[in-house]
This record gives C-alpha cells, sequence and structure tokens, in this order.
C-alpha cells in the first residue's frame, strides 16, 4: 500500500474550525496532522519583500497576482509552505492530501484515494472538490479540470504526487493570482497535469464558516472598504437565494407624483429646440 500523508491547513484563533477538524475530519482521518497556516492580517506596502520573507525564491509580480485582501496572500503562503515541505521532507514515493479547515468528507474517501493510486494515472494535483458542481454522467474515476477553473474553483482538498512536488514548488515560486487561480492557469497551459474527481469526495461548508480569505484590506492609504462578499455553494444557490430575498422584502409604497409646473415644462421645451435647431428659442406669447 502507498504512503499517504495527510495534512490539513488552520490558522489558530478559529475554534469553530479546530472543533471541525476534531469532531468531524478526524473521525475519517485519524492520522491527519495540522499544518500551520500562515496568518496575513495586513498588505504591507512592499508586498515583494512580504513574500520573501517567507521564502526568498518567490518573486512576486504585480501585473500576474493583484492583491485585495490579505488572506490571499496567507492562503497562497500557507499552500507554497507546505508544497515545499513535500519537496524538503516527504518520500518521493509517496502521495499528500492537503486539505484546508472548513470541509466535510465522505467515509469512503481513503478508499478513493487508493483507487487513484493504483489507477496508474500520471497526475500532479488532484482535486477533491471543486466550489462549482460540475456534473458528470459517465463513470470515469477522473476527469479532466475545466479551462474556466482559472476563476478558481477552489483548493479545500487537493490531492497531490510527491515526486513532482519539485515542478509544483518551482511554478509556485511565480505567483500567477491567488493559490487555486494560479493553479487553473498552469494547468490551462499544460504546466502541471490536473484532474478532478466527480462526485466530490470534500465539500466546502461555506455557509457554516465565514471566509478568512476576503477579508477587508488593511492596506495603507487605501481609499474604501471592501464588503466581505456571502459565500454560495454554487451559482444556483446564489439565484435562488437573490430570488428568495426579493420575494420576502417588503415593497416600499411609491411616491406621490409632484404636481407639474407649467412655467418650467415650458422652459424644457425651448431648451430642447434650441439643442436641435442651434436657433435662439422663439419668445412664447402671453
Amino acid at each position: 500500500m502507498s504512503l499517504i500523508n495527510y495534512y490539513i491547513i488552520h490558522c489558530n484563533n478559529h475554534n469553530e474550525r479546530l472543533n471541525n477538524i476534531e469532531n468531524n475530519i478526524k473521525s475519517v482521518i485519524p492520522e491527519l496532522e495540522i499544518w500551520d497556516g500562515t496568518c496575513v492580517t495586513t498588505i504591507e506596502p512592499n508586498i515583494s519583500n512580504q513574500f520573501k520573507r517567507y521564502d526568498t525564491n518567490i518573486e512576486y509580480d504585480p501585473k500576474f497576482f493583484n492583491i485585495k485582501y490579505p488572506g490571499q496572500i496567507g492562503c497562497y503562503l500557507s499552500h507554497h509552505l507546505l508544497v515545499k515541505n513535500i519537496l524538503n521532507n516527504l518520500p518521493t514515493t509517496g502521495y499528500t492530501l492537503i486539505l484546508e479547515d472548513d470541509i466535510e468528507i465522505k467515509k469512503e474517501l481513503k478508499t478513493k484515494l487508493h483507487n487513484i493510486i493504483n489507477s496508474g494515472v500520471n497526475f500532479d494535483i488532484i482535486f477533491l472538490g471543486l466550489i462549482h458542481d460540475y456534473k458528470q454522467t459517465n463513470n470515469k474515476l477522473l476527469y479532466e479540470l475545466p479551462n474556466d477553473c482559472v476563476e478558481g474553483k477552489g483548493t479545500h482538498s487537493l490531492f497531490i504526487c510527491n515526486k513532482n512536488a519539485g515542478k509544483l514548488y518551482k511554478e509556485n515560486c511565480f505567483p500567477k493570482g491567488p493559490i487555486d487561480v494560479h493553479y487553473g492557469i498552469l494547468s490551462v497551459h499544460k504546466k502541471i497535469n490536473c484532474y478532478f474527481i466527480y462526485p466530490y469526495l470534500c465539500n466546502q461548508m461555506r455557509t457554516q464558516f465565514a471566509s478568512t480569505i476576503q477579508c477587508i484590506s488593511t492596506r495603507k492609504n487605501s481609499r474604501k472598504n471592501i464588503r466581505p462578499s456571502i459565500n454560495y455553494t454554487t451559482y444556483a444557490d446564489k439565484v435562488r437565494l437573490k430570488e428568495q430575498q426579493a420575494s420576502q422584502a417588503p415593497k416600499a409604497p411609491r411616491a406621490p407624483k409632484a404636481p407639474r409646473d407649467p412655467k418650467l415644462e415650458q422652459q424644457k421645451t425651448i431648451k430642447c429646440i434650441r439643442k436641435k435647431t442651434n436657433k435662439k428659442p422663439f419668445k412664447s406669447k402671453q
């Protein structure tokens, strides 16, 4: 049986997420190890140096990664440093499961992982769940990652082949966006081999846990605060929620129309004629 290492990224001071790990996720994966996530609360003026404090090999370019939230930096670094750990400390013959702490997983997860390994498919990353529901009708084990994943589809459950961690690490040193967008771009351009499994083995609990990424930016001289967005499981959920809110919201009574002013309307008519004919307005007979 192939060796699989199990990690879950978790930042301190999120007790409700820690409870999810201990009470739910570890019931399926008892040997799960907690990886201390990189918590970033501010966007510094020199973002390149901010990245290099954690890894001097990272070359940040704002043309490719326009950072809006401090959590985007923290999430990227958490995954990047864990891939670096795989490269430096774990056997190349094994595999690594990387989870985030706001998920629920299915009981058959371990069995499915060994099925993937025994299939002999060559992969760098397999997504065990995506944010949107990409329904599949045929009974394949794995499917190619859709091209629209460049928009970002979540990195809450990744299965990584250790022997290819060096390739991942090298690509991760040149961020092309938030970590899920980054992997999506690499997949579309065939830089890495990415697949996803369906039905999903892991689902992000987006209604139970608020996002730790899309928080208010604390960048200095920021002109406006960014309102935290509501997280939706699927686009259909978003539509249903909007329809529900529209049906429940009381309709405001229409304001009464102001009485017409004949003189004001005559002035508007004269201005309109003047624009169209470029002539001086005629004087109306009183």
